[in-house]
């Protein structure tokens, strides 16, 4: 289990040229790189000049808003109260932020299998592509050697890393799944003080993405899961296994681990569960998976 504090995380600007500036982000926790559960959760702060051309992932994430608004595409914005669910395969964009926005980001691992690359192998392959090109636009222009000329590009950095060609898993869904988490009404929990909401429940994995609320003082224990558990702290204070949380904190739950909350004030927590993937390359379907450089 691991729990971080918000308070405790140093801003810091990530070089991020495949998709353009204007953030800064928190990097509250982070999977284990080559693994097909691997995963970033984030805070990242947007200075309202952010731009990602239409593009899509081999890779699943959510994205919750906390402040101002977070472009989507020239006609949808996440506003505080707002959560997306970004499936593999699904095409969205362009994004144009217009103001100042901070936004929880969760990106992991799909059904696929296809895995998600690491903060640390991004940045190297990064750091060698422009050695032979450029990053414009979310696009990649390379002015040496061989390859594709023009390509988005999360495509070429992942491509780089992996040696071959990005085949993105079929979209199972058409567009992003947008949910106005504020507007489900909460349901009596299993202890007194304790309230939940079920936001979804998302592809044959089951990624489920659900909401805990605690009065000040109520105490809650999580299930144990075959799965990796992220909580976000939307609001309050308290501990988490005797461990202080606050507001915008997060807690990791692996696989068979529990959680057990003790809230100082009231408490709404962001649940994002997800079912480990092992049995994939038990199965010997290794097709996709990320391996580790």
């Amino acid at each position: 289990m691991r729990v971080v504090k918000f308070e405790d995380v140093e801003w810091y600007t990530h070089y991020n040229a495949h998709r353009g500036g204007g953030l800064k982000f928190k990097n509250l926790l982070q999977g284990v790189e080559g693994a097909p559960e691997n995963f970033w959760l984030t805070v990242a702060r947007g200075d309202g000049h952010f731009f990602s051309p239409r593009h899509k992932h081999n890779f699943d994430q959510f994205r919750l808003c906390l402040e101002g608004r977070t472009s989507i595409d020239p006609k949808k914005y996440l506003a505080p109260g707002e959560v997306g669910y970004f499936p593999e395969g699904t095409s969205y964009g362009p994004q144009q932020d217009s103001e100042e926005n901070l936004t929880m980001v969760l990106q992991f691992g799909g059904v696929s299998g296809g895995g998600y690359a690491s903060r640390a192998q991004v940045k190297r392959a990064q750091d060698e592509l422009v050695k032979v090109g450029e990053f414009k636009d979310g696009v990649f222009r390379r002015t040496e050697g061989g390859g594709r000329k023009n390509q988005d590009g999360f495509e070429a950095i992942w491509e780089h890393i992996m040696g071959r060609k990005l085949v993105y898993p079929a979209p199972r869904f058409d567009t992003p799944v947008f949910m106005k988490h504020s507007n489900f009404e909460w349901q009596p929990g299993p202890a007194k003080g304790v309230s939940l909401k079920t936001l979804g429940v998302f592809t044959e994995r089951e990624t489920r993405l659900q909401m805990v609320k605690l009065d000040a003082g109520a105490e809650w224990t999580s299930l144990a899961e075959d799965a990796i558990t992220i909580t976000f702290v939307l609001k309050g204070n308290g501990t988490c296994a005797g461990r202080a949380y606050d507001t915008f904190g997060s807690i990791e739950t692996l696989s068979g681990e529990v959680a057990a909350f003790r809230a100082d004030t009231e408490t709404e927590l962001v649940r994002m569960i997800l079912p480990m993937l092992a049995m994939k390359r038990a199965a010997g379907d290794t097709r996709s998976s990320l391996a580790a450089e």
